[in-house]
C-alpha cells in the first residue's frame, strides 16, 4: 500500500492579502526576505510569486 502523501496547503486570496500586508510591514522594518517568509510560514519563492501576482500584468510601453 502506498503511503499517504501530505497535502499542500492552498492559501485563500484573503490569507494571501493578509500575509502580503504583514510582509510589507516587516520589509519596512528592514527584515530580510528569508526572515519574512519564515515568519509567515511560507517559502521565499511563494512570497515572491504572491508579490508578482499581486502586482498584476504590467503594461508594455513601446518606444516610439
Amino acid at each position: 500500500m502506498q503511503a499517504a502523501m501530505a497535502k499542500k496547503k492552498r492559501h485563500s486570496r484573503v490569507e494571501i492579502a493578509t500575509k502580503l500586508a504583514q510582509a510589507n510591514d516587516l520589509a519596512t522594518q528592514g527584515k530580510l526576505q528569508s526572515e519574512i517568509a519564515r515568519t509567515l510560514g511560507v517559502s521565499v519563492m511563494i512570497l515572491h510569486r504572491w508579490r508578482k501576482a499581486a502586482a498584476g500584468p504590467q503594461p508594455v510601453h513601446e518606444a516610439g
